[in-house]
């Protein structure tokens, strides 16, 4: 009788348990690493926002030539343009020729003009301080215009 060269069933089973095991914990890794690059990615992104945030207020509030009180926020006054800012409870808008959302829990926005509180829309102010709360922390947002003068002899 000829012997014919083949796996047995017990052998075939083994294989496919070891194999079953192996694409399993492959796969609950995966899935592991795939969440935490989710967070990664999420947390990447509202830092980055904050930071443009930041940028834009700071070149704008240090770069106008007057800055305006406005009922719900402020008006950074170019020679040729206008940059308003709103601040809402949950965001703040940046108004230029473009709009910019920057989503962040905004808490007792003062605007300040000689170091006094201003609440009148129209006029002039040279501080804002703000808190805005992210969902680790709260962080204190603070821009001043600073007057440039210039002394000729």
């Amino acid at each position: 009788m000829n012997k014919v060269k083949a796996y047995t069933i017990v052998e075939m089973i083994v294989t496919m348990l070891i194999t079953s095991v192996t694409i399993s914990i492959a796969y609950s890794s995966f899935r592991i690493i795939n969440g935490q690059f989710g967070q990664y990615k999420t947390r990447s992104h509202r830092n980055y926002e904050l930071v443009l945030l930041d940028k834009f207020m700071m070149k704008d509030f240090t770069n106008a030539s007057r800055i305006v009180r406005k009922s719900e926020g402020y008006s950074c006054q170019y020679p040729d343009k206008n940059i308003d800012y709103e601040f809402e409870d949950t965001y703040i808008l940046r108004k230029s020729n473009l709009i910019d959302t920057f989503k962040l829990k905004i808490q007792e926005p003062k605007f300040y003009f000689m170091n006094e509180e201003e609440f009148v829309p129209g006029s002039l102010i040279d501080k804002v301080e703000f808190t805005g709360i992210t969902e680790e922390e709260s962080l204190p947002f603070l821009y001043k215009k600073r007057i440039r003068c210039r002394y000729t002899s």
